[in-house]
């Protein structure tokens, strides 16, 4: 497909595909672009910890696939990223190719349920169990909405960024956001 893709003259290389989840083919890792939208670093770890003990258990032979989500058209994957960026863990997604739909949550839980003995087994149950506790409460999205909803300003919402992520070769320019 990047053959391809260069080929045509689309891409110049596989840096220019913007996935939300793709193969890092220099680095041999797997980028997972939701994690730069968070607001702090805790977050990112912890959402890190569930999704590297989801590789862990989707590499398993042994579980079956109706343990997943369902897989669904292509469409309906990308309607379910629509309604996951509009409204976040309170979205109704598409839960199979017929059109039924169930809370977000609901799906949420599903994959913490799948990840929670992996995450376990990598040392990593205390990220899981802060990410599944920091559900009930405000995301990174709804802080940066309130941000904006406060000042409605972009500027506003990078200084709440800047405050609250605590990137320290920021901190001398923050009187020029």
């Amino acid at each position: 497909m990047v053959e391809a893709g260069i080929r045509s003259r689309t891409i110049e290389s596989f840096r220019d595909l913007h996935w939300d989840i793709r193969p890092h083919g220099d680095l041999g890792t797997l980028e997972i672009r939701v994690l730069d939208a968070q607001v702090d670093a805790q977050r990112i770890a912890q959402i890190a910890s569930l999704v590297r003990a989801l590789v862990v258990v989707a590499a398993d032979p042994q579980l079956p696939d109706s343990a997943f989500p369902a897989r669904l058209p292509h469409w309906m994957e990308i309607d379910n990223h629509f309604r996951a960026c509009k409204s976040g863990l309170d979205a109704q997604a598409i839960v199979s190719g017929d059109g039924d739909t169930a809370p977000m949550m609901q799906i949420v839980e599903q994959l913490f349920d799948l990840a929670r003995r992996q995450c376990e087994n990598l040392g990593d149950h205390a990220q899981l169990a802060a990410l599944e506790r920091s559900l009930t409460s405000r995301n990174g999205a709804e802080l940066q909405r309130g941000a904006w909803r406060r000042q409605h300003s972009c500027k506003a919402v990078a200084r709440f960024l800047v405050d609250n992520i605590g990137v320290t070769p920021w901190a001398e320019n923050r009187q020029a956001i």
